[in-house]
């Protein structure tokens, strides 16, 4: 559910900012969980055609500041409606974006209940504003002070962050656990522009999630067995067993594809898991199925292919992201760890010595960080 968003001046802020919040409560039937107030610290006149310009130029989704398109005020918008509503988006062309007359003119129906449209011409040659906020949030008793600048701009001030991990663990590992379904598949996600799911999956992304969803239950000392239905689903679904190997493959929109780091995240889900439930062989087999899988994508040279055609293991891209052999290298590591198999000890030792041939270390990957913390 959006945020439903009110200007006020600043006569009788607080008598009108509490007849907004009855009004809301019997529309809606609650209170409201969270009160946001933005106050504008400073503001700057310029043409319209310079404000569409520095907008489209701004990193999509990272714009920090609110315009106003009339000196009423009557059309304005906070930096968090420009990029939630998707004001800016990609053209056809690679790296070309446009102020979108669709998405604000969509937005201004729908949320801020004026049935007009939205047009550049009708801005054209005329001047506009620009306006910057100091942000605090109402929750429940307590009034928070949010950073007002540079990257954090919108979050609150922390000064002990060990004091709220807990809480943030706790938070996202219950929102992570809801996202899965009867089948095993999470909910990959939403589109916060037009409140619509996303309808394209990635099976590296459900095996990484498995695996901080086991990390973070763990650490809450909660259940895991959950687990056992996203890797069910890509057992069921996706492992591709050729011969005496196996692949995790990706059919989304047609794509058909085994990326080695596919292959790699639903080994280290996997192991995760086995961790706290050591006696459950068919997830070993299968996890050291993929790794024999892993080293057909491995040639006499230490060098991998990271991305297969499916089903007939043709290559596709050679290269894709330097990350992907890190996490292969990890995932042989810790299946290691479980089977003892010296096989991919000595592949993960191969791989090392192209790593350190090649200056892997410039890339500064975290999953090597990891993989020769545990290989040393």
């Amino acid at each position: 559910m959006k945020a439903v968003v009110k200007n006020f001046n600043y006569d009788h802020v607080d008598r009108n900012l509490q007849k907004f919040i009855d009004k809301y409560r019997k529309k809606s039937g609650k209170q409201p969980t969270w009160i946001k107030i933005d106050v504008v610290t400073s503001i700057e006149s310029l043409p319209y055609e310079k404000l569409k310009n520095d907008l489209i130029q701004t990193r999509r989704n990272y714009v920090q500041y609110g315009f106003s398109l009339h000196e009423n005020w009557k059309l304005a918008f906070l930096p968090e409606e420009i990029n939630a509503n998707a004001f800016i988006r990609p053209t056809n062309k690679e790296n070309l974006f446009i102020l979108s007359e669709k998405n604000i003119t969509h937005y201004i129906r729908r949320y801020k209940d004026l049935f007009m449209v939205y047009l550049h011409k009708d801005y054209e040659n005329k001047q506009v504003y620009k306006f910057y906020t100091e942000s605090y949030l109402i929750e429940g008793n307590e009034v928070i002070k949010l950073e007002s600048e540079g990257y954090r701009k919108g979050l609150r001030f922390i000064e002990d962050l060990s004091s709220e991990i807990d809480s943030m663990i706790e938070t996202s590992t219950e929102f992570l656990k809801n996202q899965i379904q009867d089948s095993g598949q999470y909910i990959y996600g939403y589109f916060p522009h037009f409140d619509k799911e996303i309808d394209f999956y990635n099976n590296l992304r459900h095996s990484s999630s498995t695996y901080a969803l086991i990390e973070g239950l763990t650490y809450l000392n909660k259940d895991v067995s959950i687990i056992r239905k996203p890797i069910d689903y890509l057992i069921k679904n996706y492992l591709y067993e050729v011969d005496d190997f196996a692949h995790i493959y990706d059919d989304t929109n047609g794509v058909n594809e085994i990326k080695l780091g596919q292959n790699a995240t639903f080994i280290l889900a996997i192991c995760e898991y086995l961790k706290y439930a050591p006696d459950d062989q068919s997830y070993l087999a299968a996890a050291q199925k993929v790794a024999k899988g892993i080293l057909q994508m491995i040639d006499k040279d230490a060098h991998t292919v990271h991305i297969l055609n499916y089903p007939d293991l043709t290559v596709k891209e050679k290269f894709k992201i330097v990350y992907y052999d890190g996490e292969a290298a990890l995932a042989l590591l810790r299946l290691y760890q479980l089977d003892h198999n010296e096989q991919w000890l000595n592949t993960v030792k191969m791989l090392f010595e192209t790593f350190i041939q090649e200056q892997y270390w410039k890339y500064h990957d975290h999953w090597l960080g990891y993989c020769t913390n545990e290989l040393v």
